[in-house]
């Protein structure tokens, strides 16, 4: 039995092969361990979907032109981990690793690696002077409810930050920080181009003695489209500078609820091409109750802007999205959840006048998931997601189901 496991993962990737020879290999061991500052973690996560490339009920073989038939798949992700995380003293490092192999069962030209990295230093100057140093790397996919190309486009993202609270007196703190973004995609993606910007923020917070809080910021943002030259034809830019203020609070309602809120204005501008100026309001808000000890229960309501360009019709997309999810730990080891959202999308900002209102899609998902964890480093979990998407275009239509399981090991 132990050996078909190995050949299960081995003839997906190399790398599932060598997390299911450590599984099987260090188990025995896992629930004796004992946490400390080095983590390691193997997880394994098989999936199936139903409609790999969002596309209409009409259209039975998106990929029939490489002889491939039907619009669901399977595929599995492997994933190694390693962790970091050490204080000394006043200041504490925190480092994590991960490598992420997944395989497709029928669609292989999807198969990927994907390396991720985040370290992060909590430092402290003085008691009332502290901040983060911190620098990430995260490559993603961009998903096919965004592009009708049913080709791979991956992304890279790169940060850099660096953040400074300065304790002035009661509850006053003085905030500041600069950052770095690169942000690179493995072929031209013009709905959202590559690009590099620097920021620079500033702001002050107030902390309450109950644990609320309220907060003012100001960030001021430069970037610049890699790889695009300014575009007069379609109106395409390459330079741009982006300013956001925000206002944010905390407010412990009682010791059972907390209601987080975000209000903030957008503003971005073009060097070259005026006609992709957008502005814009950003808020959210999220309340989290605790009626029982077992019970959770998270409402969110949100409206993000953000660019977005299909041709000349539409510069920004505006997304609104309420959800709901209750978690029940049925035991210490068992728990249970459910996830209900409806996201509504208003693509905006056309620079030619088009004929009639503008593209609007309602995506409505409902999420169930279960998780069963018999010791501290052993992880056992099962998601079931139902998405159902209407527009104003026909081709934008989809409905879609996926259902994964997945495993984790943790020494």
């Amino acid at each position: 039995m132990l050996r078909s496991c190995v050949n299960f993962c081995a003839a997906r990737s190399a790398l599932g092969a060598v997390a299911c020879a450590l599984a099987v290999a260090l188990l025995p061991r896992v629930a004796a361990a004992q946490q400390g500052p080095v983590t390691l973690r193997l997880s394994s996560t098989p999936a199936w979907d139903s409609n790999v490339f969002r596309v209409p009920d009409g259209v039975n073989d998106p990929q029939l032109a490489r002889g491939l038939s039907g619009k669901s798949d399977r595929s599995t992700a492997t994933t190694i981990g390693l962790s970091f995380n050490k204080a000394y003293a006043q200041q504490s490092v925190l480092l994590e690793i991960d490598n992420t192999a997944t395989r497709h069962q029928k669609f292989k030209f999807l198969d990927r690696d994907a390396i991720n990295y985040r370290a992060v230093w909590r430092w402290h100057l003085t008691p009332r002077i502290s901040g983060t140093l911190s620098t990430d790397r995260a490559q993603s996919v961009v998903g096919f409810d965004d592009t009708q190309d049913q080709t791979l486009t991956t992304t890279t993202t790169r940060n850099r930050n660096f953040a400074l609270d300065a304790w002035l007196f009661g509850g006053w703190h003085l905030l500041a920080g600069a950052g770095e973004s690169e942000r690179g995609t493995s072929r031209v993606f013009l709905s959202d181009p590559a690009s590099d910007q620097a920021s620079a923020d500033f702001g002050i917070r107030y902390d309450y003695a109950s644990g609320s809080s309220i907060s003012a910021t100001r960030r001021l943002t430069r970037g610049v489209s890699e790889g695009q030259e300014v575009d007069p034809v379609n109106l395409i830019d390459n330079v741009f500078a982006l300013n956001q203020t925000d206002l944010r609070a905390t407010w412990i309602v009682s010791g059972k609820s907390t209601l987080a809120a975000h209000l903030g204005r957008i503003e971005r501008r073009h060097r070259n091409i005026p006609q992709r100026d957008f502005s814009g309001i950003n808020a959210d808000s999220t309340y989290t109750w605790t009626p029982a000890g077992r019970l959770t229960v998270v409402a969110t309501a949100s409206r993000a802007i953000s660019p977005f360009l299909t041709g000349t019709s539409s510069t920004y997309r505006v997304e609104d999205t309420l959800a709901f999810a209750p978690t029940w730990r049925v035991s210490e080891k068992v728990g249970l959840s459910i996830r209900a959202s409806r996201r509504a999308s208003e693509f905006r900002g056309p620079v030619v006048p088009v004929a009639g209102p503008p593209r609007r899609d309602v995506l409505t998902s409902m999420q169930f998931g279960a998780s069963w964890t018999p010791t501290t480093n052993v992880r056992f979990a099962a998601t079931l997601q139902r998405d159902r998407r209407t527009s104003t275009d026909i081709a934008f239509f989809y409905n879609g189901t996926t259902a994964s399981l997945s495993a984790s090991l943790t020494f």
